[in-house]
């Protein structure tokens, strides 16, 4: 399964644009096309159209009939209680069609996230840091991982406080700033536990030049193998769970508002969806 997500991965890189503001649009617009485009051959292929169309077509019949027959009390309840039936039989053949979609929908959106979804740190600019020590993980003592814990930075990342412990989360807490940005945008963290030779690193962004990034790394869970594979994931014996860092949402213009990536990837995918739909001659 971590073999196939790579794969993906590295497949999505290929057809990665850069990572200004423009080329992030004109990947979201592309992604959504091919979305939209999938996802109606999907439910092309996996629903009926006959009969979806058929029940379409009889509940405009009847909405048309309560306009026509709206003095007539007992032809305005019938429609209504038809109206009511059809619509179910509608959903009951829709419903495996949206369920196979669901799936290449959440990998795509996860892509699209891992691209799109957030802004480098900026220099002077802030951020948390947080370990979550692992319980399950072999020869683990909470106490004494919590105690010995600490972080070391690269070049450009300075710590600004001392290690917060939460024993009852498990986890450890450090803010740290960006004092200035490393050539290639990819500065880093180390945590680590005294008398422990085992190092765990986590990228920091700090320019818009990486591609794909998230601010989570852990280890792999299906889960996290779902929605945190952007940086891989830690040793399955680490003694860290997961280790993360706080980047702001990216936000994009669409007309008057300014959405999220993951929005602004669904009002695409569905205006394209609709907008083609008649094109590959697709009943939804």
């Amino acid at each position: 399964m971590q073999e196939t997500i790579t794969i993906l991965n590295n497949l999505f890189d290929i057809i990665s644009l850069d990572s200004s503001y423009t080329e992030r649009y004109i990947y979201i617009i592309f992604i959504s096309l091919f979305s939209s485009i999938l996802f109606l051959f999907l439910f092309k292929l996996t629903s009926n159209q006959l009969k979806i169309k058929h029940n379409k077509d009889l509940i405009l019949g009847n909405i048309l009939q309560m306009r026509i027959y709206k003095d007539k009390l007992f032809l305005l309840i019938l429609s209504i209680i038809n109206i009511f039936k059809h619509n179910l039989l509608y959903i009951k053949q829709t419903i495996i069609p949206f369920i196979v979609i669901c799936i290449p929908l959440i990998i795509l959106t996860v892509q699209v996230n891992n691209r799109t979804g957030y802004t480098p740190l900026g220099r002077e600019e802030s951020f948390i840091i947080r370990a979550e020590l692992d319980a399950n993980a072999a020869n683990i003592h909470l106490s004494d991982y919590l105690d010995g814990i600490y972080c070391q930075t690269s070049l450009g990342i300075h710590l600004e406080t001392p290690p917060l412990r939460i024993p009852s989360e498990r986890a450890v807490f450090w803010r740290a700033r960006v004092v200035e940005a490393v050539e290639d945008g990819v500065a880093y963290i180390r945590v680590g536990v005294h008398g422990n030779d085992q190092m765990i690193k986590k990228e920091v962004i700090t320019n818009a030049g990486h591609k794909r990034f998230s601010p989570v790394k852990s280890k792999w869970s299906l889960w996290s193998g779902v929605v945190n594979n952007a940086e891989g994931f830690l040793p399955n014996d680490a003694f860290i769970k997961s280790i993360s860092i706080q980047y702001k949402r990216a936000r994009y213009n669409f007309f008057i508002w300014s959405l999220d990536s993951l929005v602004l990837y669904l009002v695409l995918t569905l205006v394209f969806a609709f907008s083609l739909k008649s094109l590959f001659k697709v009943v939804i």
